[in-house]
């Protein structure tokens, strides 16, 4: 049961998105799920793709669904080639041509063929025309569904990644969050290391560890450390999910390998009063 209110709820945001990609074409003349880097890439089709399996993390959340590796792929491979499809269906009956509907003069197939083969090509920022796409059209669809499943992959990624109760499989909610300012990697990595193998004290230790000030220079590679006291909606039970961030620039990443999530004992009174 809970698993098909996953997939209802990835049938509606599929509407929704097939939709507003129509809509986006029609008022706007920008088809969003058409926009490719390089030809190959299909940053457009993954962008459509992920909003249209988006129902999937609300329902997730709502009733704790945890889906397989392979649920998460059929999924995946199903809403992604669904709104693909759902696209083209709705363009085949909003089109007008000289006052008549397209429904009326050709069949959905033929509109398929027509929009794949027809289309032009066109290279770069001048939009240079390089000719109808011919067979290749039908090329630069498959990497497009291919753009759509991974866009709903992605969203299934995100899912299974999420932290859960091991008592009751209910989802984590984070009551309250500790970050730490920059420091140097090597310093960041030992206190997490800390609070990735110590016991409750060690833990309480990395999370009460007061950095002394230091200017750190600006081409100086950098880390955060970043903890999230959790706590499960049904049974209480608490966590501590932390992980280290690194920059080299502007934007701090997370280290692979580095998300932890270290299961509180229920009479604990060591660590949650750190936060």
């Amino acid at each position: 049961m809970k698993h098909f209110v996953l997939e209802l709820a990835m049938i509606v945001t599929c509407i929704v998105a097939a939709v507003a990609d129509v809509a986006l074409a029609h008022y706007a003349g920008f088809q969003l799920f058409n926009l490719t880097l390089w030809f190959v890439v299909p940053v457009g089709a993954m962008i459509v793709g992920a909003f249209a399996a988006s129902g999937a993390i609300v329902a997730a959340r709502l009733f704790d669904i945890r889906p397989s590796m392979w649920q998460s792929i059929a999924s995946a491979a199903i809403i992604g080639a669904a709104t693909m499809l759902l696209i083209y269906f709705l363009e085949y009956n909003t089109l007008v041509v000289r006052g008549t509907r397209l429904h009326t003069l050709i069949d959905f197939w033929t509109y398929v063929d027509v929009s794949l083969t027809k289309s032009h090509l066109r290279l770069g920022r001048t939009r240079q025309d390089l000719g109808e796409a011919g067979d290749v059209g039908y090329l630069l669809a498959l990497l497009k569904l291919a753009g759509f499943v991974l866009g709903a992959y992605f969203v299934f990624a995100m899912i299974r990644g999420m932290a859960a109760c091991a008592r009751c499989g209910a989802y984590f909610k984070t009551v309250r969050t500790k970050k730490s300012p920059d420091l140097p990697v090597d310093e960041a990595a030992s206190v997490h290391q800390q609070f990735m193998s110590g016991d409750m004290p060690a833990i309480k230790q990395a999370l009460d560890w007061p950095p002394e000030p230091r200017k750190l220079e600006k081409k100086q590679p950098k880390a955060r450390l970043v903890y999230r006291l959790c706590q499960c909606p049904k049974c209480a039970a608490r966590a501590v999910i932390g992980s280290m961030l690194v920059s080299a620039g502007r934007e701090f990443r997370e280290v692979k390998g580095t998300k932890v999530t270290r299961r509180l004992p229920d009479n604990d009174t060591v660590v949650a009063p750190a936060f």
